[in-house]
């Protein structure tokens, strides 16, 4: 009886990327608001910063919900504000 002989070839790169794709989808399933902590600690850059380069724009004050001292935003809407910051300055 004569044995197949089979070979897979996989792209990891293409698989690294679908699996960050999938993880990101799952985030913002379940990320409806966040807060100025989380959101830095998301961009891996320190409170201060974030304040001093982002959160004082103009576009960051139009998204930016209040309750008492907290500071909160909608993550679906927060993430194209930041990105068109980062286009813009760096």
């Amino acid at each position: 009886m004569p044995l197949a002989n089979i070979e897979v070839s996989v792209n990891e790169e293409e698989i690294k990327q679908h699996v960050y794709d999938r993880l990101d989808e799952m985030i913002r399933e379940s990320l409806i608001l966040i807060d100025v902590d989380t959101l830095a600690k998301k961009m891996c850059i320190s409170k201060r910063f974030l304040e001093d380069e982002f959160l004082s724009d103009i576009r960051m004050k139009a998204i930016e919900r209040r309750k008492s001292r907290k500071r909160l935003y909608f993550y679906d809407e927060v993430i194209p504000v930041i990105k068109e910051i980062v286009y813009e300055k760096f």
